[in-house]
């Protein structure tokens, strides 16, 4: 009996305890639901004329100073503008519009910190040949004079006592002369000190890559300055010309391929290579020989694709269009192509002064280079008809 009597004591002494909690949320649930109706009812007009998502504010104030105003622990309600505030509070309690979330700047995006990654998401890069396949040569002053043999000299049978036949070798030369080739960037000082990018380092890879693009470019569609480029016209002897119609990358076959190729002396052989586009290569895979075998092999771990057993260069600087009269596809040694450096180490110049007033600094890459065909006999070029 002592013992189910002192359940019983603490057991009124808690409910005791609990009941002005208990009271007061059941008195709070009463005046939110009676907020709820609020805009139902035909309240006289009290201070306020707001509305607030569709509720009138006088009607939900009424409530509010009707049962609180003036009561012990309530003395932040004698204001009307604090009334306005809390009656708005609830209707955003009913309507749902106080839940808090990420999406929602006022509602807590504000406290989520936006992230970068370091790393950042590059462009293709092509891949650069000239540099790599042409004859590079160093140059000491703006103009660089390489001689080259234009002739052979020739020998012939004679008989006992008849005096020999006159052949001397004949020459020429090519004349490279050095353009400018260089890049600026301003960038924000603000930029440089913020940024979660390297953005110095970020401008001298894509420098460096500009310029090794740009001497592909020139080697193959140069247009006289500084150079003519080798599927720009400049090869006129060894020319293999589609016939008349054909004038769409679609329409090659093997047997031009194979003709390309028999147009070279077998001196220039050796180190020979195909170079062409995309839209050319598209076609080029799917050839076959009159035998129905694949001219085309494409390149293993080890081993380079081929075309007939010769290499190939594939670059978007190659033309990649189709039209009448136009080269698709270079066959040949790319070392009869001179390119002579003049200021060939790119270094990146940093001038933190020119733009001083908007503080900005200035970033430039200066070089200087010559391009030019040493023998153009050395290639051979595959063209669409001319109409």
């Amino acid at each position: 009996m002592e013992k189910e009597q002192l359940v019983s004591e603490f057991k009124g002494v808690v409910e005791a305890g609990l009941k002005p909690v208990i009271d007061s949320v059941n008195e709070l649930k009463s005046k939110v639901e009676t907020l709820e109706k609020a805009p139902a009812l035909q309240a006289p007009a009290i201070i306020s004329s707001a509305k607030h998502l569709g509720y009138d504010l006088r009607k939900q104030g009424k409530v509010l100073r009707e049962k609180m105003v003036g009561k012990a622990g309530f003395e932040a309600l004698n204001s009307e503008e604090n009334i306005d505030k809390l009656s708005k509070f609830f209707i955003d309690v009913i309507r749902g519009k106080a839940s808090m979330q990420v999406g929602t700047d006022s509602e807590g995006g504000y406290t989520v910190p936006i992230e970068y990654q370091s790393d950042l998401i590059q462009l293709a890069r092509d891949q650069f040949f000239a540099l790599r396949e042409c004859d590079v040569l160093n140059m000491s002053h703006s103009q660089l004079y390489v001689p080259k043999e234009a002739t052979l000299a020739s020998v012939a049978w004679t008989n006992e006592e008849t005096a020999a036949t006159q052949g001397e070798p004949t020459f020429g030369q090519l004349a490279l002369t050095a353009k400018k080739l260089d890049g600026l960037a301003i960038v924000s000082n603000e930029l440089l000190q913020d940024s979660v990018v390297d953005i110095v380092s970020l401008l001298a890879e894509q420098f460096s890559y500009a310029i090794n693009q740009e001497l592909d470019k020139q080697a193959l569609q140069g247009t006289g300055v500084p150079c003519s480029g080798l599927m720009k016209g400049v090869v006129t002897s060894n020319s293999v010309t589609m016939a008349t119609g054909s004038a769409h990358f679609s329409m090659i076959t093997a047997d031009h391929i194979s003709n390309v190729i028999a147009l070279l002396s077998t001196g220039y052989l050796a180190n020979a290579k195909f170079v062409f586009g995309r839209n050319a290569a598209h076609y080029i895979r799917s050839l076959k020989d009159s035998q129905g075998r694949p001219i085309y092999a494409f390149p293993s771990a080890a081993v380079p694709g081929t075309i007939y057993g010769y290499p190939y260069i594939m670059s978007d600087q190659a033309i990649n269009t189709s039209a009448v009269s136009t080269v698709e596809v270079l066959f040949g040694n790319l070392k009869a192509f001179k390119i002579g450096r003049r200021v060939g180490a790119m270094t990146l110049e940093v001038d933190p002064y020119g733009k001083f007033a908007e503080n900005q600094t200035r970033f430039r890459v200066v070089t200087r280079w010559a391009l030019g065909v040493g023998n153009e006999k050395a290639f051979s070029v595959l063209k669409t008809a001319a109409s």
